[in-house]
């Protein structure tokens, strides 16, 4: 048996342009028919399986002829025993994948959606972000979203129909998170500043906005979000460096299918202080948050002063004291805060780690941190030239590393061998951990892989 601290290994390149991947999907479809002798309709899907076999769903679009595949993200409620099934998007794709333990393949390509919806500049049309949730009968449904219109689609992945369309957003959206202890919340966050909450609840259809965060959090677009492991906060982060953690409440899905919805205006807690640059990527790591800035090379662990995610209650979000004056006599206002920070808890945060990121000078180059009780937490990320860096934290708790400036190299880097050098965008991990897959530009689709002899039992010394 494998030990939980091994890395993984690259198993298989793929690179899936959308222009062969479509006749590929195509052509199976028509193969489909013809063996069956019998129709397929457009968005109808197969009644066999949770994920039936590969279907086109959509007309071909001959000018497209490659992909830049921007996120990944695995199925998390797979059944224990079963194969991994992940789904990735680019242009104007979302591909449904299953990994595969075979001699002479890595994946399986179980469905190829085609958004046929017109972009307001036809150029500008990319699908960026997917998120997983699941129906009332246990049918996959994936959420997906892009540049190019302001709406998220709701698809059901069993049945290829169209589920769902969320209009509400007024530019393009470049994140969607699904709650992790209710499938049905969805947060999505957007170039118009705002953070959005939706209930995916069927009895919401007609009116399915449940909360707005947005007026005294962001000043500029809005790139990234993470949900809380408990549901309870919501990191953002953007292009004007800030980052905020939004408190949402317990009952913001009763404010769906209303006209009244909860107004989020000030955020728990927010900084313009751990990083210089817009910031691309964020994510929780129990009570720490892990973040990336374009330009800055680096990725920073850090906390903020007395937050708790074990405390039963919330304080009341910092309300900015206002500059306004009423005096006779002359007074100075500071025309800036002294400190850009602002929290409900007190004090500010703390710089805890930092990982090398020196190849990386591009933006929308997202890291991915796999965190299961009982296992080693093992973060990843790829640069643009063609590298993928992996760090057991497991390793840097043991060792007690304690000073926040050293920068830490990976524990292990793999070079995707063969193809010309391009740049990761996102990565995700199978549930048990053991399936890690990375995508990017030039449509590649690299799968990694570890534990050959089996998943190493549960630990009682790696951090929950």
């Amino acid at each position: 048996m494998d030990s939980q601290g091994d890395l993984p290994s690259l198993r298989g390149t793929i690179k899936l342009s959308a222009k062969t991947l479509l006749e590929d999907a195509w052509r199976r479809a028509q193969d489909s028919i013809n063996s069956r002798n019998q129709k397929v309709s457009k968005l109808k899907g197969y009644q066999d399986s949770e994920f039936p076999p590969t279907q086109f769903l959509g007309s071909y679009p001959a000018h497209i002829s490659g992909a830049i595949w921007f996120d990944v993200k695995f199925y998390p409620y797979t059944k224990p025993g079963l194969d991994p099934v992940f789904a990735i998007c680019g242009d104007y794709l979302v591909v449904i994948c299953r990994c595969v333990l075979e001699k002479d393949r890595t994946i399986e390509i179980l469905h190829c959606f085609q958004d046929e919806s017109k972009a307001i500049n036809e150029e500008h049309m990319k699908l960026n972000s997917i998120a997983w949730s699941q129906a009332e009968n246990g049918d996959p449904l994936v959420c997906v979203a892009g540049s190019g219109t302001p709406e998220i689609k709701v698809l059901n992945v069993r049945t290829g129909r169209l589920v769902q369309t969320l209009a509400g957003h007024g530019d393009d959206i470049l994140d969607l998170e699904i709650s992790p202890t209710d499938p049905t919340v969805l947060a999505s966050c957007s170039f118009d500043h705002s953070v959005r909450i939706w209930s995916l609840k069927p009895s919401h259809n007609e009116q399915p906005m449940a909360a707005i965060c947005h007026g005294h959090g962001h000043k500029a677009q809005i790139l990234t979000l993470s949900y809380h492991p408990k549901g309870r906060y919501l990191l953002s982060a953007g292009m004007d460096m800030k980052i905020c953690l939004w408190a949402i409440p317990e009952d913001v899905q009763e404010h769906a299918g209303t006209d009244k919805l909860a107004l989020i205006h000030y955020p728990h807690f927010s900084t313009t202080e751990v990083h210089t640059n817009f910031i691309d990527c964020v994510q929780w790591y129990n009570d720490l948050i892990l973040s990336h800035a374009v330009q800055e090379d680096k990725i920073i662990l850090w906390r903020i002063d007395q937050f708790n995610s074990n405390r039963t209650s919330t304080p009341e979000a910092p309300i900015p004291i206002s500059k306004k004056t009423n005096s006779r006599t002359t007074v100075t206002v500071l025309a800036h805060p002294a400190s850009n920070t602002q929290s409900a808890w007190g004090g500010r945060f703390q710089r805890l780690l930092q990982f090398d990121l020196t190849m990386i000078n591009g933006w929308y180059v997202r890291f991915s941190l796999f965190h299961q009780i009982g296992k080693h937490p093992i973060l990843v990320v790829g640069d643009e030239k063609s590298n993928t860096f992996f760090w057991d934290l497991h390793r840097l708790e043991e060792k007690a590393i304690g000073d926040p400036f050293a920068t830490i190299k990976a524990h292990k880097r793999i070079e995707v061998p063969k193809y010309m050098a391009f740049s990761f965008r996102h990565f995700d991990w199978s549930g048990d951990g053991q399936w890690c897959v990375g995508v990017g530009n030039s449509g590649m689709v690299n799968v990694f892989h570890r534990w050959e002899n089996g998943i190493p039992p549960v630990t009682t010394d790696s951090r929950p």
